[in-house]
């Protein structure tokens, strides 16, 4: 079966206006506040951008627990992240994960300019750990023409800063066997970086185990050109306890879905998640002229998935890879107006493996599914960003296509 989604269509996606207001100064001291700059929709800073971003510094960051940026994000507004298990999230934002039973859709990701989304529109967040992020940005509402045909928002990961030679390490523990180790060293624009997390869970079978290893590397730095490399790896296990009706709850809260006449109960299926990650992406930043500057990156993805439930024991090998990348050209206009055009666009490839088995006391039995799923994406957009005085215009389109070849391999009926 073969289907063309949004065949070559052109979409217009946003076009916003806001007004900088001017604040009142004290005649008898002004102060002076640090300035922000962000990424998103290339406008440099808030002042300079017209659409609804949240910024979430280290130090925002570092006001919650080192265990995820959960808290960090739900402090902000618009924003909603769940944990449905120990290592399990949704993201929502403005209501985006309303249709969304688990997992991170409707949301589009990327980690220092690199696609972190898969092509069919997934987001493995639980892979990323709390020593990944140096600092967050939040676009809230549709993502626009540069990030392509997303209705959820967007979510910007920068890498921690690595300009100074350190080493560190951390160990914290807590309630319900919670204990949490890292490791990081420094050097020659390197910065490696080992995380572990585990924890038993206030609930039965709710028990998690994550390990993350990154390496974040400057491989090239001058005036006109950087280039970074990033890997990323993960390795995450937790168990899913499933639901309680009232009746279970209020005999015991911290029970696990028991077994009923028609199923096995969450421990005797031994539902769970057993997940591996891996990233590598480069992203070079290249300076061609006084007025023009190329942002380009490359990336690959392997994820391979276990998962028992209480039915069913699915196994899920995720390979995609892609690159993106985008032309800034600044028209240095005379006087206090600014006009600035960003073009290019992004691929992504991916060609995912699924084999659903009969659930036998958390191990395979009988094939019952077997797919293949060959997805391929792509857009080019356009944005216009024009600065005059207090006024902030920017106007974007993108045309968006998305195919998907779908094989039923098994011949079980």
């Amino acid at each position: 079966m073969k289907d063309s989604l949004f065949p070559y269509s052109l979409i217009i996606l946003f076009l916003s206006v806001s007004l900088a207001l001017q604040a009142q100064t004290d005649t008898g001291k002004t102060m002076y506040l640090d300035s922000v700059n962000i990424k998103a929709y290339y406008g440099k800073n808030f002042l300079q951008t017209g659409a609804a971003v949240n910024y979430i510094s280290p130090q925002q960051l570092a006001a919650f627990n080192n265990t995820s940026v959960l808290q960090a994000l739900n402090a902000t507004p618009g924003v909603r992240m769940e944990e449905r298990s120990p290592g399990s999230y949704r993201l929502n934002i403005r209501g985006s994960s309303v249709r969304s039973p688990f997992g991170v859709r409707n949301v589009k990701i990327y980690y220092d300019d690199i696609p972190f989304t898969a092509p069919g529109g997934a987001s493995m967040f639980n892979m990323i750990g709390y020593y990944n992020a140096g600092s967050l940005e939040v676009i809230k509402g549709p993502g626009g023409s540069v990030y392509g045909a997303g209705t959820g928002g967007v979510l910007l990961i920068h890498p921690p800063e690595n300009n100074q030679r350190k080493i560190t390490a951390t160990l914290m523990g807590g309630s319900y066997g919670l204990f949490g180790a890292h490791a990081s060293a420094a050097v020659k624009n390197n910065l490696l970086q080992y995380e572990h997390l585990q924890s038993d869970g206030y609930r039965d079978h709710t028990a998690m185990r994550r390990d993350n290893f990154s390496w974040d590397a400057s491989l090239r730095s001058t005036e006109k050109n950087s280039l970074t490399l990033h890997l990323l790896y993960s390795n995450l296990f937790y168990e899913t306890p499933g639901a309680l009706t009232s009746t279970e709850f209020n005999a015991n809260p911290r029970a696990a879905r028991p077994a009923t006449p028609a199923f096995p109960g969450a421990e005797q299926a031994r539902a769970s998640i057993h997940q591996q990650n891996i990233l590598a992406g480069l992203s070079q930043v290249y300076t061609i002229s006084t007025q023009l500057k190329n942002t380009s990156s490359l990336y690959g993805f392997y994820s391979y998935t276990k998962n028992p439930t209480v039915q069913n024991y699915e196994r899920k090998r995720e390979p995609h890879f892609g690159g993106r990348t985008l032309f800034t050209y600044d028209f240095k206009a005379a006087g206090p107006s600014l006009l600035e055009l960003n073009a290019g666009g992004e691929f992504q490839q991916g060609i995912f493996r699924y084999k659903t088995f009969k659930n036998r006391a958390g191990k395979p039995d009988s094939l019952r599914i077997e797919d293949e799923l060959n997805i391929h994406q792509y857009f080019v957009f356009t944005q216009l960003n024009w600065n005059y005085k207090n006024w902030v215009v920017t106007a974007g389109a993108s045309i968006n296509n998305m195919q998907l070849d779908f094989k039923r391999i098994s011949t079980v009926p």
